[in-house]
């Protein structure tokens, strides 16, 4: 199978053919979402996005030196594969009575600086936090005229005779979250075969990353005449993008020391990815009969990222021309990932973060097992069936992964073949925060906390691909 080489380059060595493939596909992202209290996001929401995909494709020649013992033959390859599929979309919403976007985004303007929060330097982004900014040019946020300084009320907020600060009616409130992109892999492989008991092989990897994302966050009113500033409704959009490409080498061993066993083992050196990002916030709000939109200043940087070294060791048994079983066990390496600055004055600039992956990930790794089994009940035909287990991060911040996948091949006489195949991704709970915590006071409790919503959502991401190959 072609697509092994990307677990082991020493697998293209063991045919004794050369062969061609492509396999086009669909991924579907299937999520359920609801908030984590009747406060906040109430309603169940389900979500399916769907795409089409082209997750593998490559061919791999086979040439023989006629010798009977040492290098028998040898192979080159290329295939193209997806390694990650960073399809999933998320909708949430429910009504809130206790707290808007709106208020939180003035909240957080009152928080700046003193003066970093002059209308002036807000109106022309240069307050630095361009969602406080955006907020005021959206009039989302606006200045009390009635106070000494710079203090913020939001839309949603009205303001009794005594001047205390209070949300105006219940609102109706809605979160989308969408990601869609690959991370895919070239790789140009060599492979030898030395007396059919040795097999070994090196990739040389290019990695491509294509990774967009889109969030919102929408309120809007029903009692529109209980909010003194006539607010009708708002709508907050983020668009992100981040493009990457990096290199790595991987280097691979087989082994059969009796006949129908095999024993593998690869190694793959850290990869570093050079990574543009650009995102951009904008806003919509309607309020009376009056519309305010605004858009921020776009942002566009690159950096480096070195990803974790990888190791991986299996075993596989053949019976005969009926079955095979197979284990793998891969580990993610991640004492050396990190952060690395392109074009900053500030060398130091990703300190924090490159602390934050030490603490989350390191000393540690990622621990991936795949267990597969074949069984060809015909000559013709192959069923199979394969299950993953990905463990990322340690301690309160592991992930795990459960991946089930089940494929049917039909093999011809002469040297087409072909195959149709499903796999469910079983994903950790995604819990996200729409908007942070607030701090409300009055006289009787003093200060009090008042959460921001929060959404939980159960992930599953189906894939089905269909593989046509002729080998010659």
């Amino acid at each position: 199978d072609i697509g092994t080489i990307q677990f082991n380059p020493a697998g293209s060595a063991v045919a004794t053919y050369s062969q061609v493939s492509f396999t086009p596909g669909i991924s579907v992202s299937i999520t359920k979402t609801q908030g984590d209290s009747q406060d906040y996001m109430q309603n169940t929401a389900r979500r399916n996005s769907g795409r089409f995909i082209f997750p593998n494709a490559g061919f791999t020649l086979k040439f023989d030196t006629g010798n009977s013992t040492g290098l028998r033959r040898f192979t080159f390859g290329f295939t193209a594969s997806v390694t990650n599929d960073f399809n999933c979309g998320i909708y949430g919403s429910g009504w809130n009575e206790k707290s808007s976007y709106a208020s939180y985004l003035a909240d957080c303007t009152n928080s700046l600086d003193y003066d970093a929060r002059t209308p002036e330097k807000l109106e022309n982004y240069e307050s630095g936090d361009d969602i406080c900014s955006l907020a005021y040019n959206a009039r989302a946020v606006d200045r009390l005229t009635d106070v000494k300084g710079n203090y913020y009320i939001g839309t949603t907020d009205n303001i009794s005779s005594t001047g205390d600060i209070y949300m105006g009616s219940w609102i109706n409130q809605s979160t989308r979250h969408r990601t869609y992109g690959t991370k895919t892999d070239y790789v140009i492989n060599f492979g030898a075969d030395i007396s059919d008991i040795l097999y070994i092989g090196a990739n040389l990897g290019i990695t491509s990353l294509v990774y967009d994302r889109q969030d919102a966050i929408s309120e809007s009113a029903d009692e529109k005449d209980m909010f003194q500033t006539g607010f009708r409704d708002l709508t907050y959009n983020y668009a992100y993008r981040a493009r990457g490409n990096g290199i790595y080498g991987k280097f691979g061993v087989l082994v059969t020391p009796v006949e129908g066993f095999r024993i593998g083992a690869a190694i793959q050196t850290p990869t570093s990815i050079r990574i543009n990002e650009w995102f951009q916030h904008s806003m919509v709000h309607h309020f009376g009969t009056s519309l305010r939109e605004a858009t921020s200043p776009s942002s566009d940087w690159t950096y480096k990222l070195v990803s974790p070294m990888l190791f991986n060791l299996g075993i596989a048994y053949t019976f005969g021309q009926v079955a095979l079983v197979s284990v793998d066990y891969e580990r993610a390496n991640y004492n050396l990932m990190r952060f690395k600055a392109v074009n900053f004055s500030d060398n130091n600039f990703f300190d924090s973060a490159n602390t934050d992956i030490q603490g989350q990930y390191a000393p540690g790794a990622s621990n991936r097992i795949r267990v597969g089994m074949e069984v060809k009940p015909l000559q013709s035909l192959a069923i199979r069936a394969g299950y993953n287990l990905d463990k990322t991060g340690k301690g309160d911040n592991a992930e795990k992964f459960h991946r089930i996948s089940l494929g049917f091949g039909y093999i011809s006489s002469g040297s087409f073949f072909c195959d149709i195949a499903a796999k469910v991704t079983l994903q950790p709970q995604k819990i996200m925060k729409v908007y942070g915590d607030m701090e409300a006071y009055d006289e009787v409790d003093g200060t009090t906390v008042i959460p921001g919503p929060t959404t939980i959502s159960d992930r599953k991401l189906l894939n089905i691909v269909g593989t046509l190959g002729w080998r010659f």
